[in-house]
């Protein structure tokens, strides 16, 4: 009854029940920016040291400009007269392959990015994998029969400079399509689920691409020396700078760890540098053994 007095106890309250305590509004929030300025700081050091050494490069190695040009193409390539493309009279400082093959590996690699491709960790499709790889066997069998042919040796047939930009450039196509997914899948954090080339359509622009740069080559204008000079030098330094920018990752146990353009172009930067390292490491022990 409502007056008797026999009220049942309370149960005793549960503690996971209770309220949270309050969090005092004197401690502040972690700041993720205050977080990365440590991380920022290093790497703009690390950036202006690479700098630093990159133009160092350009200050003591000797001038005029084309020596500078011939110094990295002696690094990759013999330079021979009778296998160089000249221009008005200079001979180019890659030879007549090295020049197809680098040119378009550059030209390629600018475009992979250009359309959205720069990230890819994918090979193409097996047909077009097929048809690069007889672009590379190709050069691979001009380079031996060239070798032949210079040695006084038979040969399958008479090569020629146009030959040897030709599968140059053609190799230099499949080396871009095939070699970049390789970099990106050690680099990227997160690389594309896609292949620099998808199907036939695809590769017509980048053959395009490729018969460009023969076709200016083989041109031979007087005017072009500086420009193909300058292109084809710089595909050296990408081309080995991304095989270095791999090398630099896995010695500094980075794999898998760059995140934006930033930390993919520093990546690239060590790369460069390690390649200006080796040219003239190489210019140093040819200089003492001639």
């Amino acid at each position: 009854m409502a007056g008797s007095g026999n009220t049942p106890p309370l149960p005793p309250s549960d503690p996971s029940l209770s309220p949270a305590p309050s969090v005092p509004s004197t401690v502040a929030e972690a700041d993720p920016a205050g977080d990365q300025r440590p991380a920022n700081q290093r790497r703009r050091a690390v950036a202006l040291g690479l700098g630093l050494v990159v133009v160092l490069f350009v200050a003591l190695t000797p001038w005029p400009l084309d020596a500078k040009l011939r110094l990295v193409g002696a690094a990759c390539c013999a330079q021979a007269p009778t296998r160089t493309l000249s221009f008005g009279g200079q001979a180019m400082p890659l030879d007549a392959r090295d020049a197809g093959l680098y040119l378009t590996l550059l030209l390629a690699l600018a475009a992979a990015v250009v359309v959205g491709r720069g990230r890819s960790a994918h090979w193409p499709p097996r047909p077009l994998l097929a048809l690069l790889g007889g672009l590379f066997v190709a050069m691979v069998v001009d380079g031996i029969n060239s070798t032949l042919q210079t040695r006084g040796l038979h040969g399958l047939y008479p090569t020629t400079n146009p030959i040897r930009v030709i599968t140059g450039a053609g190799a230099g196509l499949a080396l871009a399509v095939l070699g970049l997914p390789l970099v990106n899948r050690v680099v990227w954090r997160v690389p594309e689920d896609e292949a620099v080339l998808e199907d036939y359509t695809e590769l017509a622009g980048f053959v395009v691409a490729a018969i460009v740069a023969a076709a200016v080559l083989l041109a031979s204008r007087a005017w072009l020396y500086y420009p193909l000079s300058l292109l084809s030098t710089l595909g050296v330094l990408v081309g080995w700078g991304l095989v270095n920018a791999v090398v630099v990752t896995v010695a500094t146990r980075r794999e898998q760890r760059a995140a934006t353009g930033g930390d993919a172009a520093l990546l690239l930067l060590a790369g460069v540098v390690l390649t200006l390292c080796e040219v003239a490491v190489v210019d140093v022990v040819r200089h003492a053994t001639t």
